[in-house]
């Protein structure tokens, strides 16, 4: 029996990519002859046509199944579900704007079956303005430096997985899910392959600033404590110039027949700690937000209906097994 491969593909109203990507995902499976291929594509709330376009494609393909969740949970969310629901022995998580060449995919496969459980592209180039690519570079190096494990650098979604690494990140019950460290923290064999990253074949990019803000911000507080550490370092740093502060005036006042003044030092002083109070009381409302949100329990997304036959197949999957 060929062995199984799984696509899994978040869509944010791609109506103007969707038919580049189907027409590139059909050549590719005609390459993949040794492969049995299964394509399942995650409608993330889309707006325009994208959901039509998704079923026409279902309905007119095999193997392909579309679900679609009942809004916009998220592209980590999306690639979540789509992982739930895989039934290959390999998984490709790849998104659908086409930066990421499904022909790359023929590399990473060819590395995974020299026994890698994980295989992930690196970014060794992106097409983009120098402004988004510094900031892409110093997040990545300052993760990697505060992180608690080892995530690799210049690295994004797009990689290949075994069903038991699929399997495991699906099941983490995390509700911020940044799913490049999850793939990272759970081990196993893993590799890194460098490709070059293309623009957008179509359309715009669904990313805003505020996205990405709060994708980093994922990244940061769920691998890592260095937010606490530093606040309390600087904490120290503070009340250690302030006492030293407090010692030299002293001192000038009981040596000396110059008394301290300065009411603009004073008034810096407490704009500067109380500045620091409150980035410190935000710091901590993260990691309490974080908390609260995770033991309330609700579920990552919502699905609101499938297309295609992709949840019964694993079902009778995993009776067979």
């Amino acid at each position: 029996m060929a062995p199984r491969l799984s696509f899994t593909i978040p869509v944010l109203n791609e109506q103007e990519v969707l038919p580049h990507l189907f027409s590139a995902l059909l050549e590719l499976r005609g390459k993949l002859d040794q492969w049995k291929c299964e394509f399942i594509f995650v409608n993330d709330g889309s707006h325009d046509l994208s959901a039509n376009l998704l079923d026409q494609f279902a309905q007119s393909h095999e193997g392909v199944t579309i679900v679609h969740f009942s809004r916009n949970f998220g592209q980590q969310a999306a690639y979540s579900a789509g992982l739930s629901l895989a039934c290959g022995d390999a998984v490709i998580m790849m998104d659908a704007d086409l930066q990421d060449d499904p022909e790359q995919v023929l590399l990473l496969l060819a590395e995974f079956e020299r026994g890698f459980d994980v295989v992930y592209g690196i970014r060794e180039s992106r097409e983009a303005g120098w402004l988004i690519n510094v900031a892409y570079t110093l997040f990545y190096r300052i993760l990697k430096t505060v992180s608690t494990i080892e995530i690799p650098a210049d690295t994004g979604d797009f990689c290949v997985m075994s069903s038991r690494v699929a399997k495991q990140i699906a099941e983490l019950p995390e509700v911020h899910r940044y799913l490049r460290g999850m793939r990272a923290w759970v081990g196993f064999r893993q590799k890194g392959v460098p490709l070059p990253r293309a623009a957008r074949k179509a359309g715009v990019t669904k990313y805003s600033l505020r996205k990405l803000f709060r994708l980093a911000l994922d990244g940061v507080f769920s691998f890592s404590l260095w937010p606490l550490r530093v606040s309390f370092l600087l904490g120290m740093s503070v009340m250690t110039l302030a006492g030293l502060f407090l010692c030299i005036n002293l001192l000038m006042w009981c040596l000396t027949d110059i008394v301290p003044s300065g009411y603009t030092t004073t008034i810096g002083f407490l704009i500067l700690l109380s500045g620091l109070q409150f980035l410190l009381l935000g710091v901590i409302g993260e990691y309490i937000g974080r908390i609260f949100q995770q033991v309330k329990g609700r579920p990552v997304y919502v699905v609101a209906r499938v297309v295609g036959g992709t949840l019964q197949k694993k079902l009778d999957w995993q009776e067979s097994n």
